[in-house]
């Protein structure tokens, strides 16, 4: 996929940053919707097998929402290839910063949120 750009493009020119998210953060935050539904079911009042069947549908809901998310997310960005602002800042560095460039849209953040 070729993405067309004009050398010194001031959009694209921006400097190179690393995350300042944590990781860890990100992997609580993809959880916690999991833990806080099976804790709630857990303390609600209804028969044992009626709990475990709401947490295994819950999970599973879950778990689907996310392989789904990942796979039309991941999908887009190689299908538009749009370049990170900071991508005349990244050529030369590591190769897998340098692929990164290249999956900017959608953002992780807009498709996490459908």
């Amino acid at each position: 996929h070729e993405v067309y750009f004009m050398d010194g493009d001031f959009s694209q020119s921006y400097p190179y940053q690393e995350s300042t998210v944590p990781s860890w953060a990100l992997v609580l935050i993809g959880i916690s919707p999991a833990v806080i539904t099976t804790i709630y079911q857990l303390f609600r009042k209804a028969p044992k097998e009626e709990k475990l069947h709401e947490i295994h549908h819950a999970l599973l809901s879950w778990f689907e929402a996310m392989a789904i998310n990942a796979l039309i997310g991941t999908s887009a960005k190689f299908a538009c290839g749009r370049h990170r602002p900071d991508y005349f800042a990244r050529i030369g560095m590591s190769a897998a910063i340098v692929k990164d460039s290249h999956l900017s849209f959608p953002s992780g953040h807009s498709s996490g949120s459908f």
